[in-house]
């Protein structure tokens, strides 16, 4: 253990340096002011591990030489034990307001000083060990949120594509894939809106047709995604055909309220949707995700603002609204 002791008393130096001898501390360094204690201080590599400072010395005092300790951040945490005499109390008041850690009386009680001592450096270890489990928590926080975002679209806040592929991935392992419903709804001719009004433009419309979307009253359990630029998604669990229907309206007319302008859309003023559902697995078990990405290609292909409902293996039909 690296030791300061910073005092202009030789006689208390002395003493002092008897007294932790007696403990086993030999690793002591002396400065007879507090200007040298804070140079010495400021050049100790490694740093020292405890301070012992006397509160009136001549100069810069203790209490001052204890608050400019604190702003080295290598001592913001140091135990700083004030060498005081009874008659001292006052101004060991303000050293504690200067950051002091704890004080012994003059003369020295060599049991006293010593406890007081290995209570400072074990507060001192305790506080150490927080700080490094603080250290360790906010590191995995970090690491976490790095993570989450390949699971989070940075435009929109919403699911992001890997997150739905993971998802789905996990349901395909268990299989039951196909108690997804899935709507699939693309920003009709979203990449000539960006061409017509710049890519900053086009990211705010694509975060404010998402936030319409948030809005819409879905089944329990349903994930809203943003699967791709212009292309949002809604994974239902195992939605009615009617429900999914319903939604799929909604969506639809809450875009189109939205009347944000689209020069060359081809389906009208303002940025519409076209949207695929699927609310089963088609023929030879083809994934409801599949079917809806192509339902809402081909509404976007008849001229966009629509929506397809995807065939289904007991239909074979494909509806159009």
């Amino acid at each position: 253990m690296r030791i300061l002791v910073i005092d202009d008393s030789e006689d208390a130096r002395d003493l002092l340096a008897a007294a932790l001898a007696s403990g086993g501390h030999l690793d002591i360094t002396f400065a007879v002011s507090g200007e040298e204690g804070l140079q010495v201080a400021a050049e100790a590599n490694p740093t020292f591990d405890i301070v012992f400072l006397d509160i009136l010395m001549v100069g810069i005092d203790g209490v001052e030489t204890c608050a400019r300790l604190r702003t080295d951040p290598r001592y913001a945490d140091l135990p700083i034990i004030m060498v005081t005499s009874n008659n001292d109390m006052d101004s060991l008041q303000h050293a504690f307001i200067a950051g002091a850690t704890d004080y012994i009386t003059k003369p020295f009680n060599r049991i006293e000083l010593l406890a007081r001592l290995r209570g400072a450096v074990r507060l001192k270890g305790e506080l150490d060990r927080r700080k490094s489990r603080e250290a360790e928590l906010v590191a995995a926080y970090n690491e976490a949120r790095a993570n989450a975002g390949d699971l989070v679209d940075r435009a929109t806040g919403l699911l992001s594509r890997q997150a739905v592929e993971a998802l789905l991935r996990e349901a395909n392992d268990q299989r039951d894939a196909a108690d997804f419903s899935v709507l699939v709804a693309q920003i009709d001719a979203y990449d000539r809106f960006r061409q017509a009004h710049g890519s900053a433009a086009a990211e705010q419309m694509f975060r404010d047709v998402a936030a319409a979307a948030r809005r819409l009253q879905a089944p329990l359990g349903a994930l809203l995604a943003a699967y791709d630029d212009g292309v949002l998604m809604i994974l239902a669990p195992a939605a009615e055909p009617a429900l999914l229907a319903r939604l799929a309206a909604e969506l639809v007319a809450a875009v189109r309220a939205l009347a944000i302008p689209h020069r060359d859309s081809g389906s009208g003023p303002f940025v519409t949707l076209s949207v695929g559902a699927s609310s089963a697995s088609g023929e030879g078990g083809r994934h409801p995700l599949s079917l809806a990405i192509e339902a809402a290609e081909l509404a976007a292909e008849q001229g966009g603002a629509r929506i397809h409902h995807a065939p289904t293996r007991t239909t074979g039909r494909t509806n159009a609204s």
